[in-house]
């Protein structure tokens, strides 16, 4: 169980990883640069500009392993490394009402989705 009690789901976070990659690809047919930061890969940054960016994001979304606990402090840390101008997609496998109150407030806003 999660916070509030929410059942853990493994086909949400495999979802998540889907909707993760669909966005990287659809961004990037866009031409659109993007980065990818997640709890999994211990919140490193990943450019996912050019196709073997992509392709190396890819890679990490597959290998992906559920991460045991992620602090709101820890989220919020992330996000902060995003420029003024940058707009940010936060993906989760947990229902955004648990966690969505705890996004920062910014111009333009966080984008919250769920699976």
């Amino acid at each position: 169980f999660a916070s509030g009690g929410t059942l853990i789901r493994p086909e949400r976070f495999e979802r998540m990883l889907a909707t993760a990659a669909g966005w990287l690809d659809r961004l990037h047919a866009h031409g659109v640069p993007a980065r990818m930061m997640a709890d999994f890969d211990a919140w490193a940054e990943q450019t996912a500009s050019t196709r073997g960016q992509i392709t190396r994001c890819h890679e990490l979304l597959a290998m992906a392993v559920r991460s045991g606990s992620t602090e709101a402090h820890e989220l919020k840390s992330a996000i902060a490394k995003a420029a003024d101008d940058e707009s940010v997609v936060v993906l989760s496998d947990m229902p955004s009402g648990s966690w969505e109150h705890h996004l920062p407030e910014r111009r333009p806003p966080c984008l919250a989705t769920e699976p």
